[in-house]
């Protein structure tokens, strides 16, 4: 009859119908957004990318995912940005990470180092560290590459050197060597002389 119809509204965006009655319609969840209206099913609120958060249910765009201090986006095989760990040489002194701004800074000062966007991984990747700073991509102990550990390391300027910043460590400074913390050093006694062994005096 006319009177068991039910006139449905659609949802809204940021919401998915229920049931069939009416007022049926529910907000997606936290972490989520939907940007469509009159959706029928939970399935059209989309995930956040790993790692996405949203202040709060019921979002409508893309961009009301957002990553959590301590993070970056990248661009996922979805469309929907991920959130990576912000490596070490990126992290900024209030947590936040220095590779979501366009110039990748802390404050006004940039971050060491020169980085480049890898095309498979869509990750960040340290190229190479200025004079004075030894360029670390793994973690101690290990010689697998390590995203979050990546960083320009500085050398001590009064008890180390370093003779090639993107392929040696910090070194200890000899006896019988003034040492800055890069690639220049004085000898303190007359006479002696100090040649490079690979990465080493």
């Amino acid at each position: 009859t006319t009177e068991d119809c039910i006139e449905c509204a659609l949802c809204r965006p940021g919401q998915y119908k229920t049931s069939a009655s009416k007022e049926a319609c529910s907000v997606c969840p936290i972490n989520t957004f939907n940007s469509k209206s009159g959706s029928s099913s939970f399935a059209d609120c989309t995930s956040c990318g790993s790692g996405g958060i949203t202040t709060g249910p019921g979002k409508t765009k893309e961009s009301d995912c957002t990553c959590p201090v301590e993070t970056y986006p990248i661009v996922s095989s979805t469309g929907v940005p991920d959130c990576k760990t912000c490596p070490i040489g990126a992290r900024c002194s209030d947590q936040a990470c220095a590779l979501n701004t366009a110039d990748f800074k802390c404050g006004s000062t940039r971050i060491q180092g020169t980085w480049q966007l890898d095309n498979v991984t869509k990750e960040q990747r340290l190229q190479s560290c200025d004079t004075g700073y030894s360029k670390v991509t793994t973690v101690s102990g290990s010689s697998q590459f390590s995203h979050d550990a990546q960083q320009c390391k500085k050398c001590d300027s009064n008890y180390e050197y370093i003779l090639d910043p993107n392929s040696h460590t910090c070194q200890p400074c000899p006896n019988g060597l003034s040492c800055h913390g890069n690639d220049v050093y004085e000898v303190k006694v007359p006479g002696s002389s100090f040649s490079v062994d690979g990465a080493v005096l």
